[in-house]
Order: structure tokens, then sequence, then C-alpha cells
């Protein structure tokens, strides 16, 4: 699989002794054409179905467990690493719920929604590739596993856009495929700019102009970081592969070494009303639109754990919280926000009068009042992207003015 608009594949492999994966890169003669850097990293798997038979072996439980096939679908697919926390459980404890967890999980693959799936070895890991219809779903996948209904608080998730990299081969080569086309698929981007010798401001400049002249790409929000040589934004785009487009045809990421991280995002207004429907609450949640106002911008990152609370409880204060924050979207102190897919986690832009305000939200939030010591912020300063390519230009105007004003003097002389 190839995660999109990122120069990274993934897979899964099988050899018969350790000493193949040597060998193999030993007589790839065509990494050594290259003149980039390929770095590749190994991790030791075992099938779900074994590890699942050994889990009901421990338990003293009969299992009949054998691999399971996949019907592969169509639809977005995404990567999914979970990793297992079970402190203040037994580990008999932790072996129950994993057995019903295990249950659940090869049942999805049977349907279809988990492409496959495996476990780390040694570690209390899994990878997951699943295929879903839209977004959304992976939070409903997220919040209705067994495993995070039991012990979701001890569970931590990251989630990566993926798409068939045998699409993105026929796209290089220019072959036609047929797209999965999902209108507005949302994507977080941060882009870094690498010195170059032109400096990095021109490295910046160039990453700006191909965004805005991107046809592909639709880009609802972007900003610069002050001090920093990172432009950050939210963009919409109909497919994964038009990431993949851009990128390629982006000389400023071949040429000034500009890279480029992408975060599959979801409107928190429809992952709120989804909190509303799994409580049983009546929602009437619409898309709220903010009326920008003038004030200093920032960034901020919450990341949400619930250690010691059942999921119902995260539920309520998150649907609490969820009304808080569109109010102070439709005030305009929160520009946007939104759910990151899969993750208990959440992006959202203000903009107050002064850095104190910043500390007053961060306290009297819903979310801060009764789980604060769960939420983890962080916080960055940002600027209109826009603004700052308007005073680039005029200091580039007054630059070349006072060069051929100089110019001119040598001349006359």
């Amino acid at each position: 699989m190839e995660i999109p608009g990122e120069p990274r594949l993934i897979g899964v492999v099988s050899v018969e002794a350790p000493g193949e994966l040597d060998a193999f890169f030993k007589s790839a003669v065509w990494l050594q054409g290259f003149s980039i850097h390929v770095t590749t990293v190994f991790t030791p798997l075992r099938a779900y179905e074994d590890f699942a038979a050994t889990v009901g072996d421990r338990l003293g439980e009969e299992s009949n467990i054998s691999l399971v096939e996949c019907v592969p679908r169509t639809g977005l697919h995404y990567f999914l690493t979970f990793t297992v926390e079970y402190e203040g459980m037994t580990q008999e404890d932790l072996f129950r719920i994993w057995r019903e967890e295990a249950k659940a999980a090869l049942d999805a693959k049977k349907s279809g929604t988990v492409l496959d799936l495996w476990k780390v070895v040694a570690q209390r890991k899994v990878f997951a590739i699943v295929c879903v219809s839209k977004p959304g779903d992976l939070d409903a996948i997220s919040f209705d596993l067994p495993i995070m209904k039991k012990m979701g608080d001890k569970v931590h998730i990251t989630c990566k856009s993926l798409r068939q990299a045998d699409d993105w081969i026929k796209e290089v080569r220019r072959e036609t495929y047929n797209a999965i086309k999902v209108m507005g698929l949302l994507y977080f981007f941060e882009s870094t700019a690498k010195l170059n010798e032109q400096g990095y401001v021109h490295s910046c400049l160039s990453l700006y102009n191909a965004l805005k002249g991107s046809r592909s790409l639709s880009i609802r929000e972007i900003w610069k970081i002050p001090g920093e040589h990172k432009l950050i934004g939210v963009i919409s785009v109909d497919s994964p592969g038009e990431l993949d487009s851009w990128v390629a045809s982006s000389y400023e990421h071949l040429v000034n070494g500009i890279s480029t991280v992408f975060t599959p995002l979801r409107p928190y207004e429809d992952f709120a009303a989804n909190v509303g429907d799994w409580l049983e609450e009546d929602t009437n949640i619409s898309l709220v639109h903010c009326v920008p106002k003038n004030g200093l911008h920032y960034f901020l990152t919450f990341t949400v754990e619930y250690e010691g609370m059942t999921q119902e409880d995260l539920f309520k204060v998150w649907f609490e919280e969820g009304k808080a924050a569109l109010g102070a979207k439709k005030s305009g102190i929160v520009r946007d926000l939104w759910k990151v897919v899969a993750q208990r986690k959440v992006f959202a832009i203000v903009c107050v009068e002064k850095p104190g305000d910043l500390d007053k939200i961060s306290f009297e939030l819903p979310v801060m009042k009764k789980m604060g010591d769960k939420v983890q912020i962080t916080c960055k300063s940002i600027r209109q992207a826009d603004d700052w390519m308007r005073e680039v230009r005029e200091i580039e105007k007054e630059q070349f003015r006072m060069s051929s004003s100089r110019l001119s003097t040598a001349e006359n002389r």
C-alpha cells in the first residue's frame, strides 16, 4: 500500500529466513541507481488468527480458529495501529477482553471491513488495514470494538490514509484506473521547507504558490508558523490519489526538498452528532459557519485520554464539550476545528485578543473542568499565509528597487 502524499510504501512480506531480507537489498540493483536515499524498516509479525488461538489456549477455552479469507471491497483504506496497555488489570482480564475482541476483528475481516490484521511479535500492538465508506466510519469502529468499550482508555490508535500501490503505479505510468471518489475528504497538512540555494523563504514561497495554484486541492485553511519554515492548513480532495498527483507534479517537493505530512480529518460537527447518537441524545447539529475576527491566531492540538473512566463517561463529557466548542465557533473565537480520524485528537484554530485568553479557554472548557488531567494541549502561534506572502512580495519589490537603483548609479559613474 502507498501513503497518499508521502514518499512511503508500507506492506507485509513473507520470507523463509530473516537472511532473505538482507539478500534482497544486496541484490537490489535498482536501488543503487537512485540518487535518493531509501530507508526500510521491518517489524516482525504473526498472523492475528494464530495469536487469537493462543489467547484462547491460555484461557483454557476450546478454539477452532482458522485463517480467515477476506473478500476485498471498494472504499477508503486506512492503516491503523492499536497499542494496548492494561495498567490496573490482571493478565487474565486482558486475555478475556482480547479473546472477545479477536472474534469481532475476525468477523470484520470476513465482512471485508478489515482487509487484514496482524499481531506485532512480543508487543501488545496490532496492525490493521481497514476499508470503509467514509472517514466517520473509522470513529464508529474505534468506539464500538469490544476492547474499546471495555478498556478503551488503555488503547491508543494511530491512523494513516492508504491507497493501493498498484493504483499509484498506474498513475505514475500514466495509465488509467478507477479512483475512489468521495466528495470532500479532509486532510490536515504540515509542510516543512529545507534550505536550498535561494534560502528558506524562497522554498516556503514556492510551496505557497504550489498550493494556491493546484487544481486538485481545495484549500480550506493555510497558515504560516511565525519564525519557522513551516506551512500548515486543511485541504479537501475528492480522492486520496489527488494528494499523490499534487506532490508528483510539485516542482517544490522534488527540487526544493519540501516534506509534507498529511493527517485524515473529519468535520467536528459530524463527530459531535455521532457522539449524540451513541448517547441516544436528540441532536440537531449542522455545519457551523464562523464569522472571522481580527486578533492573535493559534493552532491547538487536544489529545484526550480517559484512564479510570468508562466510555460512556467520556461520551457525556465530549457531548457537552462539543456544544461549547461549536458555540465558540459561532462567536468567532474558534475559527474552525476538526476531529482526527480514528484518534482521540482534535485540531482547532482559535482567535483571541491576548495570549492570556488561551489559558482562560483551556481552563474553562467542559472537557478541561471535568477531565482536564487527562487532556494534553499543544499550542503554536500562527499567522495568515496570505499576509506573510504579501509581506515577502513587498520585501522582494523593495530589494529589486534598491538593486536597480545601485545599478543605475554605477552606470552613471
